[in-house]
């Protein structure tokens, strides 16, 4: 007798497909000659694995899969090219603007929600609690909430003046002032989402991006980031007993 497995986002549907947790562009950076990337762990006693594709668990059925599509369509399209943008600059940062605020906010909490409900141990630091079937009815209804409602910032981290295009790192989670904020980076791109119930500073607010669809960026050196350079610090340590 087989068992009924839900779709976790419309939770009727079935025939679940291997649902990616990260989409797949953010990966191909990533991918060697025979389309492996290599996971890294800062643990001395973990081993570094070849892996043949990004992380991908059976979440969500066919018609899911198709509502959020074009979402990450359109994120792909603005970050790797396809999508017009309208961008300037002022000291460390930049600043997009125009962009399609509902695809940018709905693309973003799906990959925040999907981290949460992933059952793999890459994504075990990301725990909505209460907040993730919140966030699964915005998806559900394709509601993308006011700006401070889960908003994240969005951080370009640089190693010696050069982006982290290839680089992809566990979540982990810390708090900030009330908040819970959870930091992930990929596609090259570091990003802390603000997972609470209570209102953020004003600074702060201003850099989620806007109903206008303007979105702060800011340029950071890696050195600055305290949870990537500890990461950066202990990989390099772990290499020299490699």
């Amino acid at each position: 007798m087989n068992t009924f497995i839900a779709c976790h986002l419309c939770r009727s549907g079935e025939d679940l497909r291997k649902s990616h947790i990260l989409p797949e562009f953010f990966y191909k950076p990533m991918y060697d000659g025979k389309h492996r990337f290599l996971r890294l762990s800062s643990v001395l006693e973990e081993k570094d694995k070849n892996i043949q594709k990004g992380i991908r668990e059976r979440l969500l059925c066919d018609a899911c899969e198709t509502k959020l599509s074009p979402y990450e369509k359109y994120v792909r399209e603005v970050l790797y090219g396809g999508e017009e943008l309208e961008v300037s600059s002022s000291g460390r940062f930049v600043y997009l603007h125009h962009l399609n605020y509902q695809k940018i906010r709905i693309f973003y909490l799906s990959v925040l929600w999907r981290m949460s409900i992933a059952s793999g141990d890459f994504f075990q630091d990301v725990d909505l609690g209460p907040h993730e079937d919140k966030i699964r009815n915005m998806l559900l209804k394709e509601e993308p909430g006011a700006p401070e409602q889960y908003g994240f910032l969005c951080v370009a981290p640089l190693f010696d003046d050069n982006s982290l295009g290839d680089w992809i790192v566990q979540p982990h989670c810390t708090r900030l002032e009330q908040h819970k904020v959870y930091r992930a980076l990929f596609g090259g791109l570091l990003y802390l989402y603000f997972v609470s119930s209570h209102k953020v500073n004003k600074i702060i607010k201003e850099r989620f991006i806007q109903k206008n669809g303007d979105w702060s960026i800011m340029i950071e050196t890696i050195r600055n980031i305290d949870f990537l350079n500890k990461f950066l610090t202990e990989l390099s340590e772990k290499q020299q007993f490699v």
